[in-house]
């Protein structure tokens, strides 16, 4: 009876504890946020290493404003004029965020080709 109730109550714990971590691992909260990026177009050419960044950020219930990642790194304060962008292929995401910072699932990405 003993080995009964200690197998139940790992069975039991184990579940619990699956349960958690998949909830934890189902990623950002999804507030009702919505981001596009119109400029540059996915999959687009653009000629020369400036160009003004267009996007659409409809905000939901916690977001405050949109991150910006170049090529993987944080673009901290970016400006809407990109400049100095170098030959080749680029990719571009915007994630919403709320006021602390905390990524939300809103998201939008472009992959590019500066000429």
């Amino acid at each position: 009876v003993m080995r009964l109730i200690i197998r139940l109550c790992v069975c039991v714990c184990a579940g619990w504890w699956l349960a958690g971590s998949s909830m934890a691992a189902s990623g950002p909260e999804d507030d009702g946020s919505r981001i596009v990026i119109r400029f540059p177009k996915d999959g687009s050419v653009v000629t020369g290493s400036d160009f003004e960044l267009e996007y659409d950020f409809q905000r939901g219930e916690l977001a405050d404003h949109v991150h910006l990642y170049l090529d993987g790194r944080f673009q901290q304060k970016f400006p809407l004029e990109m400049m100095g962008l170098t030959r080749g292929p680029h990719e571009m995401r915007m994630v919403a965020a709320t006021a602390d910072h905390r990524l939300l699932k809103a998201s939008s990405m472009v992959r590019f080709r500066i000429e």
